[in-house]
């Protein structure tokens, strides 16, 4: 694979790392590897490889093969299909395999077709694909870092390979998804969990190339002075993500490790205790591989106005267990000073509410539940608590479950989950929604004027 992207590439020398990307191609060739995943950094000739020589490659070798080529538009997908009919027609692709060639009727780059029956098929994400089969390269499923943020694309990308793609892929073919990584849930991330949780999923071979200043992968083009220049104009989450191949840098985000705080032992005093809670309670929910959860915490709040987490119940219940769960911890902590229990409007509030209620009537526990409305991103409905972790007045026992939180914040807002996150963002509103502001100072009554002494009358009085 390398001697032939050399010489059908004039003037492209290869790196350490675009050794490394041919070994695995090779591999996938000889039959030795059907699941080919790349994660490599942007603009650093993973596509030159792989979307537009193996194709040709492989065509090459066996001109009856047939390929899917996807990305995230159809624009691109047939991009790359045009490098690759226009690769095969080349003087020196013909030079090597002169037994492949185009027909004369199918030739559009998107959509060609070899005369021995193989060909190439262009689709976008979401794309139809009737009738069509073969191998599969996915080279970048997202078409922007925006849109990998955003859980309904991410939904929409992993349900089409899932559904639409996936049945597509010819038995023995290989499958390979080429991208630089933009969030823990895109597509290499699902395609990791799965293998990670399920025993049938495909295993992948995986080849993952990181943009280290002091060992640049490709220091003819990036070096170490220019990494570092990108790195210090990026934000620190996308240069994680696409420059180390990890979406969720270790010391946080959003949310920060220096700002972590432990206890050892809950403070003496009156505490004023809270409860929130991010219910995930839809029988669709409980189906999926890996569904959200549902997060209870109990807060403790002294008279400093420091913040102690004391409990916490997490895990996938469905509404009946959540009904149950929450009521319990309600009548655990209600006779240890409990003042308000927060949720948020909503599915979740009308779906829950009338049985919660009923259950706590039962059980003669009368509280304030509270519900907040939904406002802003995820981001902004966690910015008071961001605020109050920052100011290092947030404490948390040394517990497995506080173990969880502290991985959750620093993922978020990256992270496959933020169900915690979400029962803490409604701890910092609710507290500055009933924080009160401080009384100010009565301001000194203006003299009266009117009542002071004339010039004229001061003369008069003055003793002669």
């Amino acid at each position: 694979m390398l001697a032939f992207c050399q010489y059908t590439t004039p003037k492209w020398y290869p790196s350490r790392m675009h050794r490394e990307i041919c070994a695995a191609l090779d591999a996938v060739v000889a039959g030795k590897i059907d699941r080919l995943m790349i994660a490599c950094p942007p603009q650093h000739g993973k596509s030159s490889i792989t979307s537009k020589r193996l194709a040709a490659y492989m065509l090459g070798r066996n001109p009856a093969s047939e390929f899917v080529g996807i990305s995230a538009t159809q624009p691109l997908a047939e991009e790359f299909g045009g490098e690759i009919r226009d690769c095969i027609k080349s003087q020196a692709f013909q030079t090597l395999f002169p037994g492949t060639n185009l027909r004369e009727d199918m030739r559009a780059k998107g959509r060609w077709k070899t005369d021995q029956g193989g060909g190439y098929y262009a689709v976008g994400i979401g794309g139809s694909l009737y009738g069509r089969g073969g191998a599969v390269l996915i080279d970048d499923p997202f078409a922007s870092w925006e849109d990998a943020q955003s859980a309904i694309e991410r939904k929409h990308v992993w349900n089409w390979y899932q559904g639409t793609l996936y049945n597509r892929i010819h038995p023995g073919m290989p499958v390979i998804v080429i991208q630089h990584r933009l969030h823990e849930e895109d597509l290499i991330g699902n395609l990791l969990r799965e293998e990670r949780d399920n025993p049938s999923a495909d295993r992948w071979h995986k080849v993952i190339i990181k943009a280290d200043p002091e060992n640049p992968p490709w220091p003819e083009r990036y070096g170490r002075d220019e990494l570092l220049r990108k790195k210090g104009n990026s934000h620190k989450r996308q240069w994680a993500a696409m420059y180390d191949q990890d979406p969720t840098p270790e010391d946080g985000d959003e949310f920060r490790a220096e700002w972590w705080r432990e206890y050892t032992k809950v403070p003496t005093g009156e505490l004023r205790i809270y409860i929130t809670h991010d219910l995930a309670v839809t029988e669709e929910e409980l189906t999926k591989a890996d569904p959200d959860r549902t997060a209870i915490i109990v807060w403790g709040v002294d008279h400093l106005d420091n913040v102690y987490a004391l409990d916490c119940a997490h895990g996938c219940f469905n509404s009946e267990q959540v009904v149950k769960i929450l009521v319990d911890v309600i009548g655990r902590w209600k006779p240890r000073g409990l003042r308000d229990v927060i949720g948020e409007t909503g599915p979740i509030r009308r779906s829950i509410e009338p049985f919660l209620t009923h259950e706590l009537k039962q059980r003669s526990l009368y509280t304030n539940l509270i519900w907040l409305p939904t406002i802003g991103d995820k981001s902004a409905r966690a910015l008071s608590f961001r605020s109050m972790m920052s100011s290092g007045v947030v404490y948390w026992p040394a517990t497995d479950w506080a173990e969880k939180a502290k991985s959750e914040l620093l993922k978020f807002p990256g992270g496959a989950h933020d169900d915690i996150v979400d029962a803490c963002g409604l701890l910092g509103r609710h507290i500055d929604s009933v924080r009160k502001p401080p009384k100010p100072e009565p301001r000194p009554k203006p003299a009266d004027l009117t009542a002071q002494p004339t010039i004229g009358e001061l003369i008069k009085r003055r003793p002669r």
